[in-house]
């Protein structure tokens, strides 16, 4: 229970994301990479169930539409749980060190870019103002929980059209509003493809997918409240995949994952309504990202605490260096 009350201190901090839980579950509470990342996107899962709860019925504050972009949801989301789906079982082969090395590594740069982006924003507001269903490790195994990639890529494939068809419409009507992204055949290619990589990160590290689609979308232009809603819906399409593949390898243990699941559903809730209610008052769309700064440089902090303890551990254990993991054995 001393690892559950120090895991609940830190997921009242997170404000509707994911970023903290993963160095806190390896740091504080002791867990393993394979059953903290495990941890991780159940409790990511919660957060984004929460956030579809808050802001499904939410409008854009720059356009007449929902603030959930349904579009960037449809086309990013089933490239999301491909990567989702081979991050997981990638985890679940490699040595500890190397997923706990690759967090902070990959948590440097979008720190940095994260807070550059946060800059930008505030300073251009104040110039306005102013279980198993077959053996493990068998071909029948490996064809079950493989079968849904090839499924999600037509299903991208589908949705791809109907973005560009949509585009065309509005193109010859004449009907763009502020905020309307320019999709063509290139971007609706490229952009989804940093999906995978967002989707890998959700299996691999139990961060969420919001860790790269947040940031692509900001990048893109899109409003930070519409990029932030619409990041976490794609993050329950991605972390929900992860979660079964956890939870089907035995990797969850569910004495703590209920526990998080309710804390961090919770907690997702009161930082939408705290956050949401502070960017009204304050007039500024920025705080959502400078939010967000704050939670990635206290998790990039933890992430290095988590690399200096593991490579420690490993000066002392030689052998934890090569210890791989596998698959079907829990």
């Amino acid at each position: 229970m001393q690892q559950i009350r120090y895991v609940k201190a830190v997921c009242s901090l997170v404000v509707g994301r994911g970023i903290l839980v993963v160095p806190a579950l390896l740091m504080i509470g002791g867990f393993g990479s394979v059953d903290g990342v495990g941890l991780s996107n159940i409790t990511v899962l919660s957060l984004a169930v929460a956030a579809l709860f808050f802001q499904v019925s939410r409008r854009s504050p720059v356009r007449d539409a929902p603030l959930i972009d349904w579009d960037l949801v449809m086309l990013f989301g089933p490239p999301s749980v491909v990567g989702s789906i081979s991050g997981s079982y990638i985890n679940m082969i490699i040595p500890s060190w190397v997923t706990k090395v690759t967090l902070f590594l990959l948590l440097i740069p979008i720190t940095w870019r994260m807070v550059q982006k946060a800059r930008t924003l505030y300073r251009n507001e104040n110039a306005a103002k102013r279980g198993y269903l077959v053996p493990c490790g068998t071909l029948r195994y490996w064809l079950v929980v493989l079968s849904p990639l090839p499924l999600m890529l037509l299903v991208w494939g589908v949705i791809r059209q109907h973005v560009l068809w949509k585009a065309d419409v509005k193109r010859c009507l004449g009907l763009k509003q502020a905020g309307d992204l320019k999709w063509n055949r290139r971007n609706t290619i490229l952009y989804p493809a940093f999906c995978i990589s967002a989707g890998l990160i959700a299996g691999l590290l139990g961060l969420g997918g919001g860790l790269i689609l947040t940031p692509l979308m900001l990048e893109l232009g899109v409003h930070p409240a519409v990029s932030v809603a619409s990041s976490q819906i794609t993050m329950l399409i991605g972390n929900s995949t992860s979660a079964i593949v956890y939870a089907v390898a035995g990797a969850i243990p569910w004495d703590y994952g209920v526990t998080l699941i309710t804390i961090g559903f919770i907690s997702a809730l009161l930082g939408q309504i705290i956050v949401s209610w502070l960017v009204r008052k304050l007039g500024r769309s920025s705080l959502i990202v400078i939010v967000l700064s704050c939670m990635f440089t206290l998790a990039l902090g933890a992430s290095l605490t988590v690399v200096v303890t593991t490579m420690i551990d490993i000066s002392k254990h030689p052998a934890k260096l090569t210890a791989h993991k596998a698959v079907c054995i829990r």
